[in-house]
């Protein structure tokens, strides 16, 4: 694959430079949003902490637009340095400051969100460090960037595989959604069971609640004594909130080991940061890194069973008011250093209510636990695949014959004032399904004209009215839930209720409503007298079955997804003649 220097595909836009007095700290008129290194925040933009700067200190040119990479040049942080995000919108009226630049693609040159993707491997990653590893500045300078090399193949494979890309990430922010909203559901149901743990004034001592208290020490010699196995040492880079990371578990030998046995973890234990920027943040540890001991900046708190249930005492020192009440503990006693001592753990206020209560709380608090857990692996397997995907495609090994893309996003071709020349062995233009991927295989059999309900109400309409409007509309062809759903809400013109797994589980009163889930899971359990279901499981890359009711509108999605993607789960409607 063709590489080409980043200098000749794109410009350099320099940061704005300010005065104090020529920025504020909240919208006014005249001043627009000035972003800086740390508003750059996972490939997105963090609105917060935002400042704003005079509108006529700004040139047209240092206005954010459509397809910039924005990115931070200088910072006092070496591992913040060349952090990017993608501007994917127009006119949003904002620039950036003196720290940051913009790199603007040259149009017609290169795909931005092709762009985008690069900025995002470890290629790159590994081109910024190596380009300031030693300085003594950490600064990027316009020729780091105009030299970096990138992969250029044709336009056409540029949308091809950002797009590729693009879905992945779809399907990996969605993970980290389901965790985001997994883990919200987990604080609601806390503060819903025990209100505010700040704000209660009854509470008991940490020490009369506990038969262990305690931090340990690093062993002597520091990293270098660590061990490639053994017994886990666990340090404060392990302990995030209500999650515990393996990356560096470090490991000691036995000998190291006895001289920390005042600090022998134990099952159940809470392992709390005590110094440090991490200080407070909290986790129960998982047996899996037993035998372990701990280091000088965390300590055990072992709770008394038959008192505190471990997983009630971790979601109230990690809920948001008892985190903020343990940082401002943490630098009580100095403004430069967080760390909170064994007196005022052991002096720390409890709410202890009835231990039934943290049981039913903690069985709920597990239960979405599991449920995150599996949503992390699938995480954790996504950004594997989008990591092989991508060198794959940057390194030009990735096969792009059979991916689709829309032929409008290329570079717009200027006519040239030349006699037409007609080609008469010229093929001729293919017809939509032609063009895409997919056998077309058409409604079977005669079908009536769909008669569509006098009313669009879900709950108005039987469950038998339903069943004959698409018993009438597939007869005995395959479809998909989301072909199911499609034509049920455009053809049929039904206000359908879906009620999401989140809305059941914040209102338990939809848990079981009559909606289309429950509609369709009791066809396919022959538990709806109307529609009986069969469900067969088609695989897109051989095209297993026949008889799909593909219509125009679902070829067009489908020609978007991957043969992965486009295989799943197919039902088709039980009768004397389809019924196996």
């Amino acid at each position: 694959m063709e590489k080409i220097n980043l200098g000749q595909i794109s410009k350099q836009i320099r940061g704005v430079s300010y005065k104090p007095n020529d920025v504020i700290d909240s919208k006014n008129s005249g001043y627009i949003p000035l972003l800086k290194g740390n508003n750059i925040q996972d490939f997105d933009i963090d609105w917060s902490n935002v400042i704003y700067i005079k509108e006529n200190n700004i040139s047209e040119n240092q206005l954010l637009r459509f397809g910039d990479i924005l990115l931070t040049s200088s910072s006092g942080s070496k591992n913040l340095l060349g952090k990017h995000l993608m501007i994917k919108s127009n006119n949003i009226n904002v620039t950036f400051g003196a720290f940051c630049k913009v790199i603007r693609p040259i149009k017609n040159k290169i795909y931005p969100y092709y762009l985008d993707a690069y900025f995002k491997t470890n290629t790159y990653r590994k081109y910024i460090q190596n380009v300031t590893q030693g300085a003594n500045i950490n600064n990027l300078r316009n020729e780091d960037f105009d030299n970096i090399e990138i992969p250029l193949p044709s336009y056409a494979d540029q949308i091809r595989i950002a797009n590729v890309l693009g879905k992945i990430e779809e399907v990996i922010q969605a993970r980290k959604n389901a965790i985001d909203q997994l883990d919200e559901l987990v604080k609601a149901t806390f503060y819903d069971m025990f209100d505010d743990p700040v704000r209660n004034e009854k509470g008991i001592p940490l020490k009369e609640l506990t038969t262990k208290i305690g931090s340990g020490s690093t062993p002597k010699g520091g990293d270098e004594s660590y061990k490639d196995e053994g017994i886990s040492l666990i340090r404060s880079l392990n302990i995030y909130n209500n999650k515990f990371s393996y990356d560096k578990l470090a490991h000691i030998d036995d000998d190291q080991a006895y001289k920390l046995r005042n600090v022998i973890v134990e099952s159940d234990d809470i392992l709390l940061n005590i110094t440090g920027a991490s200080v407070a943040r909290c986790c129960i540890v998982p047996n899996d890194v037993l035998p372990a001991r701990v280091n000088q900046h965390v300590s055990i708190l072992r709770f008394k069973k038959d008192t505190i249930n471990p997983y009630y005492a971790v979601h109230l020192l990690t809920s948001d008011s008892f985190q903020k009440y343990l940082y401002e503990l943490s630098t009580s006693k100095s403004a430069t250093r967080e760390a909170i001592t064994k007196d005022q753990l052991e002096n720390l206020l409890v709410n202890v209510p009835p231990l039934d209560i943290q049981n039913q709380f903690a069985a709920i608090a597990q239960k979405i636990g599991k449920l995150k857990a599996e949503q992390e692996k699938q995480l954790l397997e996504m950004q594997a695949l989008y990591a092989s995907v991508s060198h794959a495609a940057f390194s030009g090994t990735l096969d792009l014959t059979r991916i689709p893309y829309d032929e409008r996003l290329l570079p717009v071709v200027e006519p040239v004032n030349e006699p037409e020349v007609i080609d008469k062995k010229k093929e001729e233009p293919k017809e939509l399904e032609n063009k895409i991927p997919l056998q077309l295989n058409g409604l079977s059999g005669k079908r009536t004209k769909d008669v569509l309900p006098s009313t669009n109400e879900w709950s108005k309409l039987s469950f038998k009215k339903i069943a004959e409007l698409i018993t009438n509309h597939f007869q005995a062809n395959y479809f998909n839930s989301e072909m199911l759903l499609r034509f049920l809400t455009e053809e049929a013109k039904l206000n359908v209720d879906y009620f999401s797994s989140k809305e059941q589980k914040l209102n338990l009163k939809l848990e079981n409503a009559n909606d289309f889930l429950i509609f369709l899971s009791d066809a396919v359990t022959d538990k709806n007298p109307y529609l009986k279901l069969e469900q067969v499981f088609y695989d897109a890359e051989v095209e297993n079955i026949i008889g799909i009711a593909f219509t125009i509108q679902d070829l067009e999605k489908l020609s978007k997804k991957t043969t992965q993607e486009r295989s799943g789960i197919y039902f088709r409607i039980k009768n004397e003649t389809t019924t196996r």
